[in-house]
């Protein structure tokens, strides 16, 4: 099986959380800790999207490569929950789920692949 440059992985994100940065590594171990925690990508990503403070240290955690004992974890929740740019967080944690949902590959922009026909609908 011939592999393409499609299939190169995309590059880790930062997200700060009470002045701290944070990693996102798109990779299988963390997919599988989001899998095992949450249920599936697809529920991360709702919780996430719904500001639910565990999911979205969960998926943090998971995405760093953490391994927090449970304080740490419930300080991080709470550093969450306390946070002013709590939507700016959830953000960059659903842009880290999409790509995890692409096989940890950017997700392709059509405006940037060379695609002529522009955005349907818009001239």
């Amino acid at each position: 099986m011939e592999k393409t440059n499609e299939s190169v992985v995309a590059q880790d994100r930062k997200v700060v959380v009470a002045g701290k940065a944070y990693f996102l590594v798109p990779n299988l171990n963390a997919l599988r800790g989001i899998n095992a925690a949450l249920g599936g990508l697809a529920p991360a990503f709702t919780k996430v999207r719904d500001l639910n403070f565990d999911a979205m240290a969960t998926v943090l955690v998971s995405a760093s490569g953490m391994k927090p004992g449970a304080a740490e974890f419930d300080e991080l929740v709470r550093d969450i929950w306390q946070a002013e740019n709590k939507a700016e967080i959830g953000g960059a944690l659903s842009d880290y789920l999409v790509v995890m949902l692409n096989g940890g590959r950017n997700v392709r922009d059509d405006a940037d692949s060379g695609d002529a026909g522009g955005t349907p609908g818009k001239s």
